[in-house]
């Protein structure tokens, strides 16, 4: 019953946080176009594979938290890295600014590092979940820099 419940509040912060990132995720094709892309940047497909493999991976943290009764402070720095993750979003794609998303996102992947370090001190298996969040996060903040010095 708890796994089922931990799996319920993990589906509505998912779909929660996903919901608002829609929103901010309005694409000037034209503008995107005329970026100068580094080569190891992944295709749409690629990109939605990867978030998609971030959402399990935060479903299975927070279900572990509510099944191990871990609210406070977890939850709220992993609402913290949702948040960063929306703003990311918004600065990116709605204010078109890629020095203000690469600093978004070193501020996402500290906290990330941060949310990491906290869960391997205490839940071993909740830290192992999250592991390919913090790569992911890793792997856009490169990339985040990248577009922003190249652009």
């Amino acid at each position: 019953m708890k796994r089922i419940l931990g799996i319920t509040v993990a589906l509505f912060c998912i779909l929660l946080v996903a919901g608002v990132g829609q929103f901010c995720l309005e694409i000037d094709l034209k503008w995107y176009s005329a970026l100068i892309k580094p080569s190891f940047m992944p295709s749409a497909f690629g990109f939605t594979v990867l978030v998609s493999l971030v959402y399990a991976c935060c479903v299975a943290v927070i279900s572990g938290l509510v099944v191990h009764k871990r609210f406070f402070p977890s939850f709220v720095l992993l609402a913290g890295t949702g948040v960063l993750a929306v703003i990311f979003l918004f600065a990116v794609f709605r204010l078109k600014s890629l020095y203000g998303g690469a600093a978004v996102m070193l501020a996402l992947f500290l906290l990330s590092f941060a949310v990491e370090a906290r869960f391997a001190a205490e839940e071993r298996s909740v830290a192992l979940a999250y592991l390919p969040v913090l790569v992911f996060n890793g792997f856009c903040l490169v990339l985040s820099f990248t577009l922003a010095l190249s652009n």
